[in-house]
């Protein structure tokens, strides 16, 4: 199946990077983000969930110590 890029979130694909590459187990990941629950970060690892921009900024800040600023697109 085709993907359509308009759709694309950078954002998104960052994040579930950011989880993959920590090496930390969900329940770890979910603490240092706080707010989410470990069910939230297995969803989104398995990109069976988006969450909200302000959820995925605050998981990508967390993970990576950048701010959104930094991101590039």
């Amino acid at each position: 199946m085709k993907q359509d890029n308009k759709n694309k979130s950078y954002l998104l694909e960052a994040v579930q990077l950011a989880i993959l590459m920590d090496g930390r187990s969900d329940f770890e990941i979910a603490k240092e983000v706080g707010g989410v629950s470990e069910g939230t970060v297995a969803n989104i690892r398995l990109a069976k969930h988006v969450p909200s921009v302000v959820v995925a900024e605050r998981f990508y800040e967390a993970l990576t110590g950048e701010t959104l600023k930094d991101l590039e697109l």
